[in-house]
């Protein structure tokens, strides 16, 4: 006998804005949510598409979740009334909605189910919406080849766009002026003798953003040659500028 319950089912990420979801929530509060979900929860495991209604279930869900039979009786027909479930089929008995029905059908598909079909006697859906189409169309295997092969010769060509030195400076000039130019220049005949792969062997896939991120080490770098190549102050330059320093000190304090 083939399967008709479910293992899961799909949720929207945006149910709690549905007006019905407020709605019960406000007159029932969390116990509201919490039947409304178990009652979900039992029509996909059991029958797939709706749950027969009877004192056994009212019994379940309470027993579940804490609460009197006559609480969860009440929140249910909050929910037929409200149209989570519909109205005309809960008074029968039977707990469904066209919703339920439709998400039934789309999760039958995807596990491709064969021969589903939603019962004549619930059936709240268009006709040629109450069955599992026979055969779900397919995409031939080369077509995905040709175009998983398309998009990689794509992304290898968009990962290696190597710019001339002339773009690579300008560019970096525009970003921060304040860079040395010869940096910049350096940084590139680098990047171009080590394959466009940088300093740690990674290949260069954006080098406008490689610029960017490499900038505030070129300007640290160059900073640090300049105090390097200062020349250091002889003992009588050196005293000239303390003596300077303690003239201005003794005026100051005139």
């Amino acid at each position: 006998m083939a399967k008709i319950g479910l293992e899961y089912f799909r949720l929207d990420t945006n149910r709690y804005q549905d007006i019905r979801i407020k709605r019960l929530k406000k007159e029932h509060g969390c116990e509201g949510l919490a039947v409304y979900d178990y009652i979900l929860t039992e029509i996909y495991r059991v029958k797939g598409c709706y749950l027969e209604w009877s004192d056994d279930v009212w019994f379940d869900v309470a027993d579940y979740l804490g609460l009197e039979e006559l609480r969860v009786s009440e929140i249910a027909n909050t929910c037929s009334e409200i149209g989570l479930f519909d109205l005309n089929l809960f008074r029968k008995g039977l707990v469904t909605s066209p919703a339920i029905q439709r998400r039934y059908l789309e999760m039958c598909n995807a596990a491709k189910r064969k021969d589903v079909k939603i019962p004549e006697e619930i059936e709240i859906i268009p006709e040629e919406m109450a069955k599992v189409p026979e055969e779900t169309p397919k995409i031939p295997e080369e077509i995905n080849k040709v175009k998983y092969s398309k998009v990689n010769k794509t992304k290898e060509k968009e990962s290696k766009v190597i710019p001339t030195i002339e773009e690579f400076v300008s560019y970096g000039l525009e970003f921060d002026s304040s860079v040395s130019e010869k940096a910049l220049e350096a940084k590139y005949n680098s990047y171009v003798e080590n394959d466009w792969k940088d300093g740690y062997n990674n290949p260069i896939k954006n080098w406008k953003t490689k610029i960017q991120n490499v900038i505030p080490h070129l300007k640290k770098n160059n900073q640090q040659n300049q105090q390097q190549k200062q020349p250091e102050l002889s003992r009588f330059e050196q005293a000239l500028i303390i003596n300077k320093e303690l003239k201005a000190e003794f005026l100051n304090n005139q």
